[in-house]
């Protein structure tokens, strides 16, 4: 940040959720905010809305920008530790990136980037932003008038009460405002915002185009969105690789373009994931004459034992080269179901999440963004004490559990590509009554996951505990709800196919593990019918193709059906279907709700096709998307971007990766 200017900032609770719960917690974040803030500008205007805040404030003429953006950072952080102390909660309280947006600055690079401030360079934003913040609650209906919502600065400029944290003598000279109160009154109904937003969107104002600065420019022969293809397509991106406009031509494009000849879709999201696994990925299929007995339990007895010889170092080297090829693949973000936690000796590591912060940087060296999803794994099974082959699994309580979850909190601030979840193994790896008050006493701003109902035995065993199918029994635990992602739910009955439909739950589909393990079919036709929502993940990364997983999704169902429209929808288009469902169903894996596949304000994630393969370069573009679905592969792939930012293979992943499985010895 640079001295003597004005900044916008913003930002609201995670996943849109409230940050402000009681009375007192507006003057307490207030207090917050002078505290912390103020030694470094001065507040011009503010207005504390239930999920969002904004203040407008000016730079002090000794600022240092490092040291602002500590405090702010510790501002956030306090205010968060008492709330979640307060409501009984864990888990980030606000979204990652507080928006810092630079007003009516001239000819300067010097941006906070660690906050994405960005400069639209208009000279009378300053004061339509102090109008706009304090226009907030009319606009959203809350009250009448401005004079009647108490949480911002608009009564102490109009005189109704005093309040010493905006510097007032300032903004009046600064923004030329009235200083007679009904002068200020009048003036700030006769201003109007044309731009309209929503009400719990603290989105900044929307600017003309003409006033946005583009750092690149991408041309793509075409880009898929919800409603079809723009052909041809032309992307701005900002410095921090979001989108300030997609537009079919280049008359209104500005600076440099970069001529692609591609097709951009929207990033591949892998909602299921345990990274370790991809150190045996294909050593299950060796088997000694004479032995017939070979299942998904003697394949976990090897996943166990394989589990129990990875150190820290080397699963970093494993995930970093999994997720390196999840990327090469059209894969951007990964959901990673981690429960592999303690020492080889099954103690705990002196940071709880040292094995889940190994993952968040595996994910930063490949270049995807990640998930991390730490499980509660207590028991062995339906009332079973744990194994010794599941020691680094255990959680013993649900207060170790909560130690952990904080912990890999902590871990997933270290990138900022990485957000958190959380999840509970399977219903046989916890107590009954644990299960419910880890969903009572739980996160709820975090998406919830949980492997169910993925064999014949799984069933079996959990009526012999419960006299339930093991759906029914979650059901019966806990209120399911869009937020909860059950892994396979494979062996279902038609009751239980109903009850996660009309829950909005998601099921989330592994087809080259399931199929690979013989676990068997999910009902997908009847869930589909019944408008089920899912998603697709690579589990043990028998297969990391995610063309291949929808493909196999798809196939499965014809072969049991004799019919050829599994994934038929009111489009026709299957292709449209499958990638439609499994994008947004993964992205609320991931904690996204975002239902736009590409927006304005949003990171550009996109894997692109390449115009020139010979299927692509002689299909309409009615035909694309089926085409990519069902014949496309790996080689059709110019490449994956995250952020705006091609992602180039890094020849040190592979070498440690090597290393790593050179050193477990597990593939000699």
């Amino acid at each position: 940040m640079i001295p003597e200017q004005f900044y916008h900032i913003y930002n609201r609770g995670n996943n849109k959720n409230d940050i402000f719960f009681k009375r007192d917690n507006y003057p307490y974040f207030l207090d917050k905010v002078k505290k912390h803030l103020t030694p470094h500008v001065e507040i011009l205007a503010y207005c504390l809305m239930k999920n969002h805040f904004h203040l407008l404030v000016y730079t002090k003429e000794d600022i240092q920008a490092p040291e602002f953006s500590k405090g702010l950072n510790v501002m956030l952080r306090s205010y968060t530790r008492a709330i979640n102390k307060q409501e009984d909660r864990v888990g980030s309280l606000f979204q990652q990136n507080t928006k810092i947006k630079a007003l009516d600055i001239e000819g300067s690079d010097a941006m906070t980037r660690s906050h994405g401030i960005t400069k639209p360079g208009s000279v009378d934003y300053p004061t339509t932003c102090f109008h706009y913040i304090h226009q907030n609650p009319l606009k959203a209906g809350i009250v009448k008038r401005m004079e009647d919502y108490e949480m911002s600065s608009f009564r102490d400029y109009a005189g109704l009460k005093s309040d010493v944290i905006c510097n007032k003598s300032i903004a009046r000279k600064l923004l030329n405002l009235p200083k007679s109160p009904n002068d200020f009154i009048k003036e700030s109904y006769r201003v109007q915002i044309i731009h309209k937003l929503p009400a719990d969107e603290p989105t900044d104002i929307k600017l003309r185009k003409d006033n946005l600065q583009p750092v690149k420019t991408f041309q793509f022969k075409g880009l898929l969105q919800n409603e079809g293809w723009i052909c041809p397509a032309f992307v701005e991106l900002d410095d921090r690789g979001s989108v300030l406009s997609i537009q079919g031509s280049s008359e209104k494009v500005t600076g440099k373009i970069e001529k692609i000849n591609g097709f951009a879709l929207p990033g591949f999201q892998n909602a299921h994931s345990h990274a370790f696994q991809y150190a045996m990925a294909g050593l299950g299929e060796i088997h000694p004459a004479g032995q017939r007995a070979d299942n998904f339990w003697t394949w976990r007895n090897k996943m166990y034992q394989i589990a129990l010889t990875i150190d820290p170092d080397q699963i970093e080297a494993i995930a970093a080269m999994l997720y390196a090829e999840m990327l090469r693949h059209g894969y951007t973000q990964v959901a990673e179901f981690h429960y592999l936690h303690h020492d080889k000796s099954g103690k705990q590591y002196t940071n709880l999440a040292e094995m889940g912060e190994r993952l968040v940087a595996a994910a930063q060296k490949a270049g995807i963004k990640i998930t991390l999803v730490p499980m509660f794994y207590q028991k062995g099974g339906f009332n079973k004490r744990p194994e010794d082959l599941q020691k680094r699994f255990i959680s013993h309580t649900i207060d170790d559990y909560w130690k952990l979850l904080e912990a890999s909190k902590n871990a997933v601030t270290n990138y900022d590509g990485a957000s958190l979840g959380f999840g509970v193994h399977s219903l046989r790896a916890v107590h009954g009554d644990i299960l419910t008050q880890t969903l009572k006493d739980g996160p709820k701003d975090l998406p919830f996951h949980i492997h169910i109902a993925e064999q014949v035995k799984e069933v079996e065993d959990c009526l012999d505990f419960s006299g339930k199918r093991p759906v029914e029994y979650l059901f019966d635990q806990v209120e399911v709800s869009e937020r909860f992602h059950l892994v396979h739910a494979t062996h279902l009955n038609d009751n239980e196919v109903k009850m996660i439909a009309k829950s909005g739950a998601h099921v989330v589909l592994c087809p080259t593990t399931e199929g690979n393990l013989g676990d068997g079919l999910f009902r997908f036709r009847d869930f589909k019918a019944l408008d089920g929502k899912w998603s697709i993940g690579t589990d043990s990364h028998i297969g990391i193709n995610p063309l291949e997983e929808l493909r196999l999704l798809d196939y499965g169902q014809r072969l049991i059906s004799h019919q050829r429209d599994t994934f038929v929808d009111e489009t026709g288009d299957s292709g449209q279907y499958g990638f439609r469902e499994a994008l947004l169903g993964g992205r609320k894996a991931m904690g996204n709700p975002v239902k736009e596949y590409f927006e304005v304000g949003q990171p550009f994630d996109a894997v692109v096709f390449d115009a020139d393969a010979p299927l692509l370069a002689t299909s309409s573009a009615e035909n694309l998307m089926s085409t990519i679905i069902y014949s496309g592969d790996v080689g059709m792939i110019l490449g994956t971007t995250v952020n705006g930012g091609l992602i180039k293979k890094d020849p040190r992943v592979s070498i440690s990766f090597q290393k790593a499985i050179s050193k477990i010895g597990v593939r000699l």
